[in-house]
């Protein structure tokens, strides 16, 4: 029973060190030349955007006579209470709506109006163009 073990441990050490081993030659790419300037008018495009797909939570919307110094004042509101997450005062007519949050998924707006819901009963998520994520 010994032998049987270290004949299998001996094996499995065996193939370890075959898998280990760098590999000895180089590659060479061959690509068509359709494919790179593909790859540039991707780049111009994506470079040309303003934002990418993603979600924000609408917190508030008006409309009438004095509605933007309404608008303005919860925008502030909300800037002192959440500094670290983006607010947007954005204008389409005849309302002035706040959006807050640049979210990539609808679970990560969900998660963040569940902490708005106190304050904010009326929140809920709206799919917009955010800001570029920041890559860390």
């Amino acid at each position: 029973m010994k032998n049987i073990l270290f004949l299998s441990l001996a094996l499995i050490f065996a193939g370890l060190l075959s898998y280990s081993q760098e590999p000895q030659g180089k590659a060479e790419v061959v690509q068509d030349e359709m494919i790179e300037w593909l790859i540039r008018q991707r780049r111009q495009i994506n470079e040309s955007k303003e934002g990418v797909p993603g979600f924000r939570v609408q917190i508030y919307s008006d409309s009438g006579s004095r509605s933007r110094l309404r608008t303005e004042k919860v925008k502030a509101e909300f800037d002192e209470r959440y500094p670290e997450t983006g607010s947007y005062l954005i204008y389409e007519e005849p309302y002035f709506k706040i959006r807050v949050g640049n979210f990539r998924t609808r679970l990560d707006a969900r998660k963040f109006l569940e902490k708005l819901s106190h304050k904010y009963e009326y929140a809920y998520i709206v799919p917009d163009i955010i800001e570029f994520p920041d890559f860390e």
